[in-house]
């Protein structure tokens, strides 16, 4: 479980994620769908913009298409190579995204 959570770490850093200064929290640039979540504005510690925060015990890109397609997107538009994430599963495509941001770090 620990490589899950270090791994969701990694991908949320590659997302704009801010590690927050209390323990185990993240905050990451807020979407649409993240209307209910306490959110705060960019400040000293934080770029411009909103974020929302989140325990990283709960970041699911390993367990939602909804958290994993913005990553894939992001890999894809920085020309990260399409067919390197050609699969419909989620397990794999998770694996690949994890394995692409370490070889890029």
């Amino acid at each position: 479980m620990e490589t899950i959570k270090e791994n969701n770490k990694l991908i949320a850093k590659f997302m704009g994620g801010v590690l927050s200064s209390a323990p185990n929290l993240i905050n990451l640039p807020q979407t649409r769908g993240d209307a209910n979540i306490y959110s705060v504005k960019g400040s000293e510690t934080l770029p411009n913009g909103t974020y929302s925060l989140h325990r990283l015990s709960e970041l699911k890109y390993h367990t939602s298409w909804d958290w994993l397609i913005p990553v894939v997107e992001k890999i894809h538009k920085l020309g990260g190579d399409y067919d390197f994430f050609s699969t419909i599963n989620l397990k794999d495509t998770y694996q690949s995204v994890t394995k692409f941001i370490e070889t890029t770090k």
